[in-house]
């Protein structure tokens, strides 16, 4: 059967529609290609991933185009999967913000698959514009305001986005912005229904853009994300991520302890003021870091007053054709082209538009430019990772396979155990098996670190190396306590016996001076 790409009218044979005169494709097989889903009818696949795939639907009589996300047969058996792809469609409905991208409907197909009716975006995802360089100061600035402007919402809400990266940011013609995949948002129970959150323990996030908190898997609260848009704003002035690694091991180790680079000494012509509020935004202890969206926007606000002319010129979106099919889920977790790459390279196939536990990716897509971090004071946190050992060698090997045999980008996850959450203190602790949280790329990587002995030893020296890091770091801060004390102690008994010394001569003295006058 052939289907028209451009408005969804089926036929035999042909080349051209003759209801639109588009061009007609082959359905490739697939049933859902062409047919009829609420008002819309599906045109072609737009992404795909192993946990379904994302149509163009369009609208017969009106023409308007959407994109409707339909939950694969085998995972639409899993209610917990279910819950969580509806859980998604709910945070962003609650926020209903105009900078994240908007829910229409949501509901089933007759064979009981879970799908839901999103808007179509035209544009690009910010990672596609980033593969030309550093963007013009002022509208780097303004689209900055506007994800934040979105995260404010959210986390009013109490919904923490947690995978905040250019990929998750598309970009209109127009310049503006619209922050997608809500996959992994932290969710309030009340959002989340049955679906198990993330817990402390799992690596959830993308290793370029997570927190320290996240890294160390603790418990994370809103200003994740504003570390997060800290890293991407020094992206979108410098053209260059702040932190990269050969391993997951080094880039999560750089992102717990070493300070970025001044991004003044990357782009020179930014003012002082606007390096300021990145540096601010990536404070390691998130109790030191700026506080908020509303304070971070306000200090871009006061920013923007300084800057003139080119530093204002628009933002174009002109990519190539994959990425601007790709139109709602941009690169979803896990997937597409890797931010920051060198201009020039050939963007990735956009597919899984389903991911909503991120895994790490093996695209093998070259490692990102980065200058070293300039040496400045910073905090000695203890980097605990003991949960890629805890794992064991599957989950381990979900976990880093990927950056271990070279590939640092992507995102991460502990696929061997499930994402809960304590309700009731907020503290995030480990209930189960995460097979029906994972994304579609966790079974490939898991099969990849089965039939991979080398990656496999790789990762688990890496998770082996933290957790004896962690250690060291454990006793030698015990060590030190203990010889503080011990030298302490020590000067106090010198004190006390110097004073006693003192007194004695003072008293001899004394006594010899009453025998002299005698």
């Amino acid at each position: 059967m052939m289907v028209c790409q451009t408005c969804g009218a089926t036929a035999a044979a042909g080349s051209y529609c003759g209801e639109c005169g588009g061009t007609l494709a082959d359905s490739g097989g697939d049933e859902l290609v062409g047919s009829q889903v609420g008002p819309y009818k599906l045109a072609k696949v737009l992404g795909e991933g192993g946990m379904g795939r994302v149509y163009l639907g369009v609208h017969p009589s009106i023409g308007s185009r959407v994109a409707v996300k339909v939950l694969s047969a085998s995972c639409a058996e899993k209610p917990d999967l279910v819950d969580r792809f509806f859980a998604e469609a709910k945070a962003v409905n609650l926020i209903r913000h105009e900078s994240i991208v908007n829910v229409l409907d949501l509901s089933k197909l007759p064979d009981g698959r879970p799908f839901i009716v999103m808007e179509y975006l035209d544009g690009a995802p910010l990672s596609s514009i980033l593969l030309r360089g550093p963007l013009p100061l002022g509208s780097a600035l303004r689209l900055a305001t506007e994800v934040l402007g979105a995260l404010s919402a959210a986390h009013a809400k109490g919904i923490v986005h947690r995978d905040l990266k250019p990929d998750n940011i598309f970009v209109s013609p127009q310049g503006r912005a619209k922050v997608l995949d809500f996959g992994i948002a932290k969710l309030l129970p009340e959002i989340a229904g049955s679906a198990t959150p993330t817990q402390t323990g799992a690596l959830l996030g993308t290793p370029h853009y997570m927190s320290p908190e996240q890294a160390l898997a603790k418990r994370i609260d809103h200003r994740a994300d504003i570390y997060a848009m800290g890293l991407i704003l020094f992206e979108c002035v410098t053209g260059q991520g702040a932190f990269n690694g050969e391993s997951l091991y080094e880039l999560l180790h750089r992102q717990v302890h070493e300070p970025p680079p001044y991004p003044k000494s990357l782009r020179p012509d930014l003012p002082d003021a606007y390096q300021d509020i990145i540096l601010a935004a990536l404070v390691k202890e998130p109790e030191r870091r700026l506080p908020n969206a509303e304070e971070f926007i306000r200090r871009l606000g006061e920013i923007s007053k300084s800057l003139t002319g080119d530093a204002w010129a628009p933002i174009g979106t002109r990519v190539d054709a994959a990425s601007q099919q790709m139109a709602v889920m941009a690169t979803p977790s896990g997937s597409g082209s890797r931010p920051g790459a060198r201009p020039g390279e050939p963007l990735q196939p956009m597919q899984q538009a389903l991911s909503h536990a991120p895994t790490m990716g093996a695209t093998g897509a070259p490692t990102r430019d980065r200058v070293p971090p300039v040496k400045r004071k910073s905090s000695r946190m203890p980097i605990i990772l003991a949960v890629l050992v805890a794992l064991g060698a599957a989950g381990a090997t979900a976990a880093v396979l990927a950056m271990g045999g070279g590939d640092d980008e992507t995102t991460a996850s502990a696929a061997g155990s499930a994402d809960s959450e304590d309700e009731d203190s907020g503290d995030e602790t480990d209930k189960g098996d995460s097979s029906d949280d994972s994304s579609d790329e966790v079974d490939k990587v898991a099969a990849a670190g089965d039939s991979d002995d080398g990656k496999s030893k790789s990762s688990a020296n890496d998770g082996a190396k933290l957790k004896a890091e962690a250690e060291d770091s454990k006793s030698g801060s015990k060590a030190k306590a203990e010889a503080d004390k011990a030298k302490a102690k020590a000067k106090a008994k010198a004190e006390a016996e110097a004073a006693a010394k003192a007194e004695a001569d003072e008293a001899k003295a004394e006594a010899e001076a009453a025998k002299a006058k005698g």
